[in-house]
């Protein structure tokens, strides 16, 4: 039911007239080789983003509970690499994502 829902508003949007008229500007760039070096994101450096931790620790799924959580997943091929371990931030990740799982069986959203 969800994907028809999804399905039809894709379906409309899709029906919508589009102006293939409208001039696009090209934006020159040649002369700018300025790079910005952005921050490393707590992604970039595998770290564990404190407010997931909270969020995790605050439905009672501690630091362990991540981890053995990770250990499963890393045996069954859960992580972004299948030759490496996965990092904090992507076990916190995985443990959200099965957090949102429990969740949405409680509520009675899915089975």
């Amino acid at each position: 039911m969800i994907i028809a829902a999804c399905l039809s508003a894709c379906g409309e949007a899709d029906e919508a007239s589009l102006d293939d008229s409208a001039a696009v500007e090209e934006i020159d760039t040649s002369e700018d080789d300025t790079v910005i070096e952005e921050p490393e994101s707590e992604f970039e450096k595998g770290e564990a983003v404190p407010e997931t931790t909270e969020r995790l620790r605050s439905v009672g799924i501690t630091d362990d509970v991540v981890q053995q959580l990770a250990e499963v997943g890393q045996v069954n091929n859960y992580g972004l690499s299948i030759e490496q371990p996965m990092t904090e931030f992507e076990k916190q990740g995985l443990a959200i994502g099965q957090m949102m799982n429990c969740q949405d069986v409680n509520a009675g959203d899915r089975t």
